[in-house]
């Protein structure tokens, strides 16, 4: 009787042991999402993007910098989120996100830019039918 209580309390810090780890390395993942930089975002998104659309140099140059200064204001503009009342926030976000698509329409051609959009949209369900599965 004693063992079998020994063995079921062993079984629960186990258990607990591991569901700690693996909450630890979840918000490890989060937290290195939320510190990379301007240029590490936009050069994953750009290579998301080549590989979807098929860029030019030229236009990897133009939507470089479109990215880097979107990322950019948009990480200065989440650290004055509880300075800013909701409404002034959003009309900033929302002004900022116009400006980077007007520059990614006007550098990509039409057919890469549906190309691009299907590729965001393929990519927004996966990550909702993962987030689901979770």
């Amino acid at each position: 009787m004693s063992k079998n209580i020994l063995l079921l309390a062993l079984c629960i810090i186990i258990a607990g042991i591991a569901e700690a780890q693996k909450a630890t390395t979840t918000k490890q993942a989060v937290a290195t999402t939320q510190s990379e930089s301007p240029q590490q975002k936009t050069k994953e998104l750009i290579r998301k993007m080549s590989a979807s659309c098929s860029l030019r140099p030229e236009q990897v140059t133009k939507l470089t910098s479109a990215y880097v200064e979107y990322y950019t204001k948009h990480d200065a503009l989440k650290k004055q989120k509880d300075i800013l009342d909701k409404s002034s926030y959003d009309d900033r976000s929302d002004a900022m996100k116009k400006s980077r698509d007007a520059a990614i329409k006007s550098t990509l051609t039409a057919g890469q830019y549906k190309q691009w959009t299907a590729a965001k949209d393929k990519e927004k369900k996966e990550a909702k039918k993962g987030k689901q599965e979770e």
